[in-house]
């Protein structure tokens, strides 16, 4: 499924390869961030290596069902407006706080929790220079609210 703000990107994962669709998309004004992040990972001597990005509703609903303490509802998770990563910390070849740093400086942030320390996500809406009311604004955003 591609939503309508979505753009499809090239992204190591641990699946063995590149992300595979549908995961491998983030929402449209995150693409030039998102480029410009891998190459500053590499530029320090590491890599992006994913787990996750983008989740079609479907997918979110069913990761809820079966981890309902740690999975967001679909209308509650950044993953399903493509805003969203989960990164393999061990493959990402920095140390935690240097990944943090530079991600911060592209914009991705992780939980202010702590809970997830692999999960980084992108709220602002550059497009508008503001935020979004709420991540179902995000997810409707790119058309990914419905099963």
């Amino acid at each position: 499924m591609a939503g309508r703000h979505l753009v499809g990107v090239s992204v190591a994962s641990i699946y063995g390869g590149e992300l595979p669709l549908p995961l491998c998309q983030v929402a449209q004004d995150c693409l030039t961030s998102f480029g410009q992040l891998q190459a500053d990972l590499a530029r320090h001597g590491g890599r992006l290596v994913l787990t996750d990005l983008f989740r079609p509703y479907r997918l979110q609903a069913e990761l809820k069902r079966r981890k309902p303490r740690l999975a967001a509802a679909p209308l509650a998770s950044y993953h399903c407006a493509g805003r969203a990563m989960d990164v393999a910390l061990g493959l990402v070849g920095l140390d935690y706080q240097v990944l943090v740093a530079i991600m911060a400086g592209h914009h991705w942030f992780p939980l202010a929790s702590g809970r997830e320390r692999w999960h980084f996500q992108r709220t602002r809406d550059v497009g508008s220079g503001g935020r979004f009311a709420s991540v179902a604004e995000a997810v409707r955003w790119v058309g990914n609210d419905a099963p």
